[in-house]
């Protein structure tokens, strides 16, 4: 039997929902996570036609991108992909097996933040009042909103200084704990008296 070819299998499909595995750190997302499916693309690359990019979206803030691996089988494909150097370390292994009926992908992912992007384990604490959300990025340009032309970073501080004033009306104080495995702990609300 010929080899399977990985481009022609799995470039072909867009992978959503809870319809494949999903290992996050040890942890297998369930049904009832369905929400928290990322969405799994494979793209070829032109120039190593024994690596595929994968993609993984709406999982984390931005796209994770990997090149991974790929070992073409008689009934399946392995693929395994390895990242440093960002703000995050990550692992990636699966498999794919493309059936006559339903195509079967798994991947286990094991994902750990740098000291470099934030402090880990570390309390931070919001105050919510005027200066409790900033913008870090912003672009140029201008947006009509309510009849209004706003340069568009002014728009969305003036948006985020007013987010700060309605939640400091019931929330004085959060505390959060930000962990390498992408997590967080909300530790602390403290209510005005």
């Amino acid at each position: 039997m010929p080899l399977l070819n990985p481009e022609s299998e799995m470039c072909e499909i867009r992978f959503s929902g809870s319809a494949f595995d999903f290992q996050w750190n040890g942890k297998a997302l369930e049904v009832k996570d369905a929400w928290a499916y990322p969405v799994v693309e494979f793209d070829a690359i032109e120039s190593d036609t024994t690596k595929l990019q994968l993609t993984i979206s709406s999982l984390l803030p931005d796209d994770i991108k990997l090149a991974v691996d790929v070992v073409p089988g008689v009934s399946e494909i392995v693929f395994s992909g390895k990242s440093s150097g960002k703000p995050y370390d990550l692992e990636v292994e699966g498999y794919f097996m493309p059936q006559e009926e339903e195509k079967k992908l798994s991947i286990t992912c094991r994902y750990q933040m740098n000291e470099s992007c934030i402090e880990l384990d570390t309390p931070y604490d919001f105050h919510f009042g005027e200066d409790c959300l900033s913008l870090i990025v912003g672009g140029p340009g201008e947006v009509e909103w309510n009849g209004q032309v706003w340069e568009k970073t002014d728009l969305v501080k003036d948006v985020l200084r007013k987010m700060g004033q309605r939640v400091a009306q019931r929330t004085e104080m959060m505390r959060v704990i930000f962990h390498a495995d992408a997590t967080l702990d909300v530790c602390n609300m403290i209510f005005p008296v």
